[in-house]
């Protein structure tokens, strides 16, 4: 069940990121996210650049001195027992953030 979560969760992930780059340009800047769904806690990473060897972190909206990193507890194993609460109770707050 936990895995087809964490499947069902990369898969929008990417669907989202693929819908919001139709038109693939090497000179502009693309966003790549990343979702590390782990038991202690879920994190988003988020990464920029404009080709495969120039993809760095990306900074945070609030302040450029930091990674666009967002972590949020608790992990998505909490949820075995209750799995329709997994997105309002976490991953909402990821997806907004990226």
């Amino acid at each position: 069940m936990l895995l087809r979560w964490t499947f069902l969760l990369c898969s929008l992930v990417l669907a989202m990121t693929s819908a919001a780059t139709p038109n693939y340009d090497s000179r502009s800047t693309k966003y790549y996210i990343v979702v590390d769904a782990g038991s202690t806690g879920s994190r988003v990473f988020i990464y920029q650049g404009n080709g495969v060897q120039n993809i760095k972190m990306a900074t945070h909206p609030d302040d450029p001195n930091r990674p666009a990193v967002l972590a949020v507890v608790p992990g998505l194993s909490s949820f075995a027992e209750h799995p329709d609460r997994c997105f309002d109770e976490g991953f909402r707050e990821l997806l907004e953030f990226a």
